[in-house]
């Protein structure tokens, strides 16, 4: 029995005896074309064991001549190393067919097997061919891993709906549970990614919660300095567990993570929309995350789902607080209670500043004459 061990995505370690061709207890650094297509494959001396090529479709190729592999080698390909192949993709050379995570792809016919539930470019005709790979471009554009639609409408349920910390984790690990279905998981690999989900939503809800309690300031996102870097260091971390628990990249995920919670600095109510939950600011941190995502290597649609998780559960949950906030001080204005007792009027006060304190993460003091 050999044991593999992925490090990063860009090596491999091998433990067991000698097979195909790998050696024993092998070691293996992966080299990728710009599709992220597994092209060679590098052992500790810097000699190239095997190497790879695929034709646009994704049918295997000799990677000498380009000329196809008859169907026989292609079928009995030496995967000892790995059976990554085509953008990334598990390839299943015994049937002629690559798993894309969310469906069964046929490079013969350079068609999924199972139709997209969710047309994601309406405005483009090529998108409307729910069996086509790539919007039929597969030169230029890979397939995103997986259908997301459940599990952003989720996101934005769980931030419109102001839902706490027990109903968001809930509601989002549902949504990622029917994704994952939606897409052709078995109920165990839909039970994992809707935990995965769950986990990523508590830790986005969570972290907002004690970044604001601890770290309140002025500085961005109405935090301090200090909790403004801790913000982009915990949603790093938190993207890019979250991605290597999903099969992804730590750093492809810290990237989308913590590029978006940097981005929060002027994507908030100051700059963009206004106080309360924001579909705009949802949508900018999406982009942001995925291209922080695709410009380290990654993948834009995932990197787009951590980005909008951060946004929509972190940032935009402030946002709301910052709000309600508001609407308490300005009702406290527009119809005072009756002051009979000075201790009455010491306690109005010291409440509504308090709040005033909350919202600008300033501390505000005030004196109250006698009232005689």
């Amino acid at each position: 029995m050999t044991v593999r061990r992925r490090i990063g995505g860009t090596a491999i370690e091998l433990e067991g005896p000698a097979l195909g061709s790998c050696e024993a207890d092998a070691v293996r650094y992966v080299l990728r074309d710009h599709l992220g297509s597994v092209d060679r494959l590098v052992n500790a001396q810097g000699a190239v064991p095997q190497s790879m090529s695929f034709a646009a479709w994704g049918v295997r190729r000799d990677p000498d001549d380009w000329t196809g592999l008859a169907e026989a080698a292609a079928r009995s390909f030496d995967d000892c190393a790995t059976r990554r192949g085509f953008t990334g993709h598990e390839m299943l050379d015994a049937v002629g067919a690559i798993h894309m995570n969310g469906r069964i792809y046929d490079p013969h016919l350079g068609r999924f097997l199972r139709a997209d539930p969710f047309v994601q470019f309406p405005a483009n005709l090529q998108s409307h061919n729910r069996y086509s790979y790539a919007l039929n471009n597969p030169l230029s554009y890979t397939d995103p891993s997986g259908h997301f639609i459940f599990t952003l409408a989720g996101a934005f349920y769980a931030a419109a709906a102001k839902l706490g910390f027990t109903a968001t984790v809930a509601t989002l690990a549902a949504a990622g549970f029917g994704d994952a279905l939606l897409h052709g998981a078995s109920f165990q690999q839909a039970l994992q990614a809707g935990f995965i989900s769950g986990v990523t939503a508590g830790a986005f809800h969570g972290a907002g919660g004690l970044l604001g309690t601890h770290f309140g300031g002025t500085f961005a996102a109405g935090l301090s300095a200090n909790g403004f870097a801790l913000k982009v260091l915990v949603h790093g971390a938190v993207g890019g567990i979250t991605s290597a628990l999903g099969g992804g990249r730590f750093g492809h995920g810290f990237a989308s993570g913590g590029f978006t919670a940097l981005g929060s600095g002027l994507n908030n109510s100051r700059f963009v929309g206004g106080l309360g939950f924001s579909p705009l600011r949802v949508a900018i941190g999406a982009a942001i995350g995925g291209t922080a995502s695709r410009i380290t290597g990654g993948k834009f649609a995932n990197g787009a789902i951590t980005g909008a998780f951060s946004q929509a559960l972190n940032q935009e949950r402030q946002e709301e607080v910052r709000q309600s906030i508001l609407d308490e001080i300005r009702q406290a204005v527009e119809d005072p209670p009756p002051f009979d007792r000075e201790e009455d009027v010491a306690f109005f006060l010291h409440e509504r500043l308090h709040l005033i304190s909350e919202l600008h993460g300033i501390e505000i003091g005030a004196s109250t004459p006698s009232i005689r």
